[in-house]
């Protein structure tokens, strides 16, 4: 989430006035996040999130529309969209690459990185089986935005644009890094969020409220979503937490097992997902420089620290400390 479509009072009436939620009042930039233009907007009926998908056609915007509406009427704690008022649906396309969407505000809030416990892990792993088996109804398909040829070819791009620069030792350790990882062929597959981090849930006096921000959402790995969520919520100052991953596998498989190709294929799912957003954060800070932004800096080092620490691990050592 970040700000970088700025709207006028004047343009977020006019989109508030497509949704019925009443005379704005209050509205705020959120530049937390990356790629998105977000607005925390409060009306005479409430509270809301205004969001722009930004470099997003509608066909993407429509299947984020139908995941979170199949999992809510499922009873998973996701976001409500807001239907528009004119019957254009829940997506109001401004142009073909901008698509605004309204969403309930989810109570509770963000978890700073040191209030992380194994309960909180095992909460977000139990969310993502039942976000996995709820969603095996859905019949829209999405391709995974960041498969292995796209972070490579992004990877290229970043050291065309630091040739010569001190940087480039570190997307030169990627690149061998990332050489040597492989997709794993025969793994089930299924629809993922593929961007399970803090940052993206909400809790409430230790219980999980709310996961959000599922426009990264397509068909995939099922096992590369745990990769995925282990990244973020499993690691204390660059080192892996084993404790916090083996919470979070233990609730995932409460809702669904993963089957023992699965279990032998996630550290290298882990390695895989950890240089994947070691390079895109790279790309998106260090290369895609936006001064007219309003966003947080993320240093794409802390995942960089990620990868070399599950470099360090056998595989039987991984397993021995997430499969208990």
């Amino acid at each position: 989430m970040a700000v970088y479509t700025h709207l006028s009072g004047n343009e977020l009436r006019g989109h508030l006035e497509k949704f019925n939620v009443g005379e704005l009042l209050k509205a705020t930039g959120v530049a937390g996040g990356t790629v998105n233009t977000i607005y925390d907007v409060s009306t005479t009926q409430g509270r809301y999130i205004l969001r722009i998908l930004e470099e997003r056609t509608v066909t993407d915007a429509r299947f984020e529309e139908s995941l979170i509406n199949h999992l809510a009427e499922r009873g998973l704690v996701v976001p409500r969209m807001l239907e528009a008022s004119d019957g254009v649906g829940f997506i109001l396309s401004i142009n073909e690459n901008q698509q605004l969407s309204l969403f309930e505000y989810l109570p509770g809030r963000e978890l700073a990185v040191f209030e992380l416990t194994r309960d909180h892990a095992e909460q977000i792993g139990e969310f993502l089986g039942a976000m996995h088996v709820a969603a095996e109804g859905l019949r829209r398909r999405r391709r995974n935005r960041f498969s292995p040829q796209r972070v490579e070819g992004i990877l290229k791009r970043c050291q065309v644009a630091m040739e010569g620069d001190e940087r480039a030792t570190d997307l030169d350790w990627l690149a061998t890094e990332l050489s040597r990882c492989e997709w794993p062929r025969y793994l089930k597959r299924g629809v993922i969020h593929g961007d399970l981090f803090v940052d993206n849930a909400r809790f409430h006096k230790g219980v999980l409220c709310g996961v959000l921000d599922f426009e990264m959402a397509s068909n995939g790995p099922l096992a590369y979503d745990i990769a995925v969520a282990i990244m973020d919520w499993c690691f204390s100052s660059g080192e892996f937490d084993a404790d916090r991953a083996s919470a979070l596998v233990t609730g995932y498989r409460r809702k669904r097992e993963l089957d023992k190709f699965e279990q032998s294929q996630l550290l290298s799912l882990c390695v895989y997902a950890a240089c994947r957003f070691t390079i895109t954060r790279f790309y998106d800070f260090e290369v895609r420089v936006r001064p007219d932004a309003e966003r947080k800096y993320k240093d794409y080092r802390h995942f960089l620290a990620r990868t070399k620490s599950l470099l360090a691990l056998s595989a039987d050592t991984f397993n021995e400390l997430v499969f208990r």
